[in-house]
């Protein structure tokens, strides 16, 4: 016979058994202490929302968010934070080169730009109204053929624009004519002197001066009215003043003459001529030895400068 007290123990279990298989009310629904949406769902302590969700103490977009404390657009943005380049070390701000240090320099003066600020073709010193660097005008009432404005010679070209004028102070604007190639001053074997100062042109002009030995010191002189440079002579008209050799005053004369060497030698071929045509075709000049012979006869003149 079994014992009161197993009796009463096998009694009390089985009535803790059924109180555990009956539905629970307030205290025990699901929906309170044990429901999902309670103190276990997720929803509350556990739901990804709550303490763990991603949203809230732990959520990217809070405490680690990249838009929050780490986020590069706060404090270590480098284009709108404390480092941005449009900032405090903006190029276009203290060390702007068009702010302090801009400079612009003072023009130079009139006569020292390079250019031709009066317009009369000539510029800075080279223009007669500059007086040095620093003048600042170069205006002046030119007087001369090459700073009048003027075209003098027809030729199309205007003072500093004519390749004629050699600056502002020349007075002709005109080409210069060629000069006689044996211009200058001689003395011939016999001691009379000889004077050449001739210019080339239509008709040339200049004079061929002969002075004889002291103590005559006779003086005939020619008036020259053609050159030829390349046939190497000329002619000129006796000047009625003549008192020396030449015994035919306004007449005409030729003088031929040629080089051996560094030498010069003359022949006045024609002293008589009526017309220059004469004179210009006279013949009987040989250069062939001049030192001997060829000048009617006789030895060239030797010419000593």
């Amino acid at each position: 016979m079994r014992s009161p007290l197993l009796l009463l123990f096998a009694l009390a279990f089985l009535l803790s058994s059924c109180d555990d298989a009956r539905p629970r009310g307030d205290d025990d629904d699901t929906a309170d202490d044990d429901d999902s949406a309670g103190d276990d769902d997720t929803a509350d302590d556990d739901d990804t929302s709550g303490d763990d969700d991603t949203s809230g103490d732990d959520d990217t977009a809070d405490d680690d968010d990249s838009a929050g404390d780490d986020d590069t657009s706060g404090d270590d943005d480098t284009t709108s934070g404390d480092d941005d380049t449009s900032g405090d070390d903006d190029t276009s701000g203290d060390d702007d080169t068009s702010g302090d240090d801009d400079t612009t320099p003072p023009p130079s003066p009139a006569c020292d730009d390079g250019l031709d600020n009066d317009g009369d073709t000539w510029t800075d010193l080279a223009d007669p109204g500059c007086t040095d660097p620093s003048d600042d005008s170069e205006d002046n009432a030119g007087t001369t053929e090459c700073n009048d404005g003027l075209d003098n010679d027809g030729d199309g070209s205007i003072d500093g624009h004519d390749p004629d004028c050699s600056d502002a102070a020349d007075n002709n604007e005109a080409t210069p004519n060629p000069l006689l190639d044996i211009n200058g001053g001689y003395i011939d074997e016999h001691g009379t002197s000889h004077v050449i100062d001739g210019t080339l042109g239509s008709p040339a002009s200049g004079f061929w001066m002969q002075i004889s030995p002291a103590p005559a010191n006779e003086v005939s002189n020619y008036n020259i009215t053609i050159i030829s440079n390349t046939d190497r002579y000329v002619v000129g008209q006796n000047d009625a003043n003549t008192t020396m050799v030449t015994p035919f005053p306004g007449m005409w004369s030729r003088f031929d003459w040629t080089w051996v060497g560094s030498d010069l030698y003359v022949c006045h071929i024609e002293d008589d001529a009526g017309i220059a045509l004469l004179a210009l075709s006279a013949s009987g000049a040989d250069p062939t030895d001049p030192a001997n012979s060829g000048c009617n006869g006789s030895p060239w003149l030797l010419m000593t400068p």
